[in-house]
C-alpha cells in the first residue's frame, strides 16, 4: 500500500471515530485518548496528522 493512501485512510478513521464520539458525548467531553482508544491507534498517530482536536471544530 502506498504511504499516501495509508496516511489518508488513517486520517479518515480518526475523523470518523472523532465525529461519532463528538455526536454521542459532546466535543468538550471527548478526549483525544477516547478517540484513539476507539481507533486502536496511538496518540502519536493523532498528533502526526492533526495539531489538536480543535481542528475538527467548524
Amino acid at each position: 500500500m502506498q504511504q499516501d493512501l495509508k496516511s489518508e485512510l488513517t486520517k479518515q478513521l480518526i475523523i470518523d471515530k472523532a465525529f461519532t464520539l463528538f455526536y454521542e458525548n459532546g466535543f468538550k467531553t471527548t478526549s483525544i485518548d477516547k478517540i484513539m482508544k476507539e481507533t486502536t491507534l496511538s496518540k502519536g498517530a493523532f498528533y502526526h496528522h492533526y495539531k489538536s482536536k480543535k481542528c475538527f471544530r467548524t
